[in-house]
């Protein structure tokens, strides 16, 4: 029984464009998307020869994708237009390819939802397998947007939509590990549908096509465990991230973390927070960037634990009621900088005890030389008044003294002066 069909509000004007940020990590074997719809540019070899499966009159090449080659295709029975997902004979030497391609056909067929690609029908043909899924009319979201930052509102109903779809997926056992827009095809610029299921994972399942330590997906929308390679730790915080990260491309027109090659977005992704949406496009709401970055979270505890969580929050973010996300304050900030950079925070209290030290040094001298400074002030006040003092009480032996000079008779004649009547 497939869900309620999620409807999202499509904005006007936006012409057709591949994100040339975007570099996934599993092998190429081309240049072009995969995926089950027509691509606004989409290039065909006249010396491609097309297979020929009972049924199915081959027509064109839609893409070229890491494991596989669609094409679109009829349905002689059916006159449908339908999309073939053929593997790679250079990918079927791989036995971790060859085992993905296997589970992408696994995971679409156990899947019945309307914001997803239906597989039709799987097969082989001369040893090559293959599977047959709906044809759909209409862009990528990735060519839909442009690149460019897309109204925050209708950025929350799609990333919405996505939340609700994912869900369905992860209650299923089954994790994407590959979401971003590029495989996400806008329905009539409308309906977002999942596609390419390729990097599937069960939840808690022993896959061995993934390998700890092994990277798969792409490096600007991947979780940071998904970049460490820690696959045991995948969970459906995982998907979370990739929502966020999707949310993330919609607010501000580029994803989180990017860069010319990707190791760089890796290490960048492994260590650095992303800027804040509302830095790069001030229109963005403040829930809805916190919404965002408690997505896109370092550590998967502190993302929304579901999909069903995070898509409750955008909906409370639309029907302008209090969010259940959080921004972080600075105490909160710190600490997870700190722990990912332990060693240059060490280093940095080392420096701040060292200049503490000094300061309180410096303060204790200052504060000695002050007090050195007021006594001897009080000396040289006392020393004159015990002079004074010495000088006119005795004043009359010093008068009497034998062999008085001038100079006596003088300093005694001006402390004479001095004294009161």
């Amino acid at each position: 029984m497939q869900e309620p069909e999620q409807k999202i509000d499509s904005p006007a004007g936006h012409a057709a464009s591949v994100d040339p940020h975007e570099k996934t990590l599993r092998p190429a074997f081309g240049n072009l998307p995969t995926h089950c719809g027509e691509s606004a540019e989409t290039n065909r070899d006249n010396d491609v020869e097309f297979p020929e499966i009972d049924g199915l009159v081959v027509q064109k090449v839609l893409g070229v994708g890491g494991m596989g080659i669609v094409y679109r295709a009829i349905n002689a029975k059916l006159d449908r237009v339908v999309a073939l997902k053929m593997m790679h004979a250079a990918a079927e030497s791989s036995a971790d390819i060859a085992q993905r391609f296997l589970n992408e056909v696994q995971s679409i067929s156990a899947l019945q939802h309307s914001n997803i690609v239906q597989v039709l029908s799987a097969g082989e043909h001369l040893g090559h397998p293959y599977y047959v899924m709906e044809f759909i009319e209409g862009q990528s979201l990735e060519e839909l947007c442009k690149a460019q930052p897309q109204d925050p509102l209708f950025a929350a109903g799609i990333v919405k939509a996505l939340a609700v779809t994912m869900q369905y997926c992860h209650e299923r056992n089954i994790l994407h590990r590959d979401l971003k827009p590029s495989n996400v095809m806008m329905v009539d610029g409308q309906h977002p549908k999942i596609t390419d299921f390729g990097l599937a994972k069960l939840l808690g399942g022993d896959q061995q096509s993934t390998r700890t330590g092994e990277i798969v997906g792409t490096p600007g929308y991947m979780a940071p465990e998904q970049a460490g390679g820690v696959t045991k730790s995948m969970g459906a915080e995982c998907d979370v991230y990739g929502l966020g990260a999707i949310l993330y491309k919609l607010l501000t027109g580029r994803p989180p973390f990017e860069g010319p090659e990707p190791v760089q977005v890796v290490m960048m992704l492994l260590t650095d927070d992303p800027v804040p949406p509302s830095r790069l496009q001030s229109r963005v709401p403040r829930d809805l960037e916190t919404i965002c970055l408690k997505c896109l979270a370092k550590q998967p505890s502190r993302r929304y634990r579901t999909a069903s969580a995070l898509a409750e929050d955008i909906d409370r973010f639309l029907n302008h009621r209090t969010i259940n996300a959080r921004p972080s304050g600075p105490i909160e900030k710190a600490a997870k900088w700190i722990s990912r950079h332990p060693t240059l925070a060490a280093s940095v209290v080392s420096l701040i005890l060292l200049i503490a030290a000094g300061v309180l040094g410096l303060s204790w001298h200052n504060s000695r030389l002050n007090k050195l400074i007021k006594n001897s002030e009080k000396l040289i006040e006392y020393s004159g008044d015990l002079s004074s003092w010495i000088i006119f009480d005795h004043l009359k032996e010093l008068q009497t003294l034998s062999g008085s000079t001038k100079l006596q008779l003088e300093l005694i004649t001006e402390v004479e002066a001095d004294q009161p009547d």
